[in-house]
């Protein structure tokens, strides 16, 4: 039997889980019940930085014991910030506008809780240029 503290994932991502998956981590998904944040006076880092943390709070609270990590990643197209499509319709219309872009980053942010410690990291690792 394991020492390590359980692992939650606080994401309802599936592309979240298959990485965690294929580098071999047991744990579990917990989705969290949060409204993200969309203000466009708050830089981007600190924008996708913001939602992790609060996808990671939520869910952590309820799992004491636990690393809990959560992960929020916005799409930058020129000064145009692509965050979650809607639905199938948004997703095609994003993906055209998308395609072929020569200027674009991907912004993600990780934010893990180790409540037991009381020990937060977040990170916002990709830094445009």
């Amino acid at each position: 039997m394991s020492d390590a503290p359980a692992l939650i994932l606080a994401s309802g991502s599936p592309r979240r889980s298959d990485l965690l998956n294929e580098a071999g981590y047991h744990f579990t998904v917990v989705k969290p019940d949060v409204v993200e944040i969309e203000d466009p006076a708050i830089a981007i880092r600190e924008l996708t930085a913001l939602n992790a943390r609060l996808k990671a709070d939520a869910v952590a609270s309820a799992y004491p014991g636990a690393v809990t990590i959560a992960a929020d990643t916005l799409v930058l197209l020129g000064e145009k910030v692509f965050g979650k499509p809607a639905d199938r319709e948004e997703a095609a219309r994003m993906l055209a506008e998308l395609k072929g872009a020569l200027t674009r980053f991907s912004l993600p942010s990780l934010s893990s809780i180790t409540r037991a410690k009381r020990k937060r990291s977040t990170r916002s690792p990709l830094r445009p240029r």
